[in-house]
């Protein structure tokens, strides 16, 4: 099953517990319902409801989620996977954001960026760019998807 989030609004201002969106959930290509989420750290609403049970019922079949912290396991649930999507759809805003002015590169395991660069891509250009910025990898000019792997770590 392939699950994407779509029009997607974001209000960081709203966010307090959980994040403050709202979004169109297709299912496989096919636009399947609606998921908000008024960011006081409630559950997320699902229209139409059956769409919550659809993936809480594909959740299950999913390998646990080990949290970070305690490295417990939790089951899959809607919420879990419509979080991910959101995190990963968020930061690709941000990535994108960045590298639009900046260059933005990993060293050692962390990520950096430069300040804003007038000339960006002359800079990116420069095929001793990596050395000049003794980066492991230079996250601009990778595919976006290889980039937000490396960015979220």
């Amino acid at each position: 099953m392939k699950i994407e989030l779509k029009s997607i609004k974001h209000a960081e201002f709203a966010s307090e517990e959980t994040e403050c969106f709202e979004a169109t959930i297709y299912v496989d290509g096919k636009r399947t319902g609606t998921v908000s989420n008024d960011g006081h750290g409630g559950a997320n609403r699902y229209r139409p409801y059956e769409l919550q049970e659809k993936l809480d019922g594909y959740g299950a079949t999913l390998p646990p989620h080990i949290c970070d912290w305690d490295k417990s396991a939790l089951p899959i649930t809607a919420d879990i996977l419509i979080g991910e999507l959101l995190n990963i759809a968020l930061a690709k805003k941000a990535l994108t954001r960045l590298m639009s002015k900046r260059v933005v590169f990993s060293r050692d395991g962390k990520i950096y960026q430069t300040g804003v660069i007038p000339n960006l891509r002359e800079f990116l250009a420069s095929p001793d760019i990596s050395k000049k910025l003794q980066a492991d990898v230079v996250l601009n000019l990778q595919p976006l998807e290889s980039a937000i792997e490396l960015y979220l770590g």
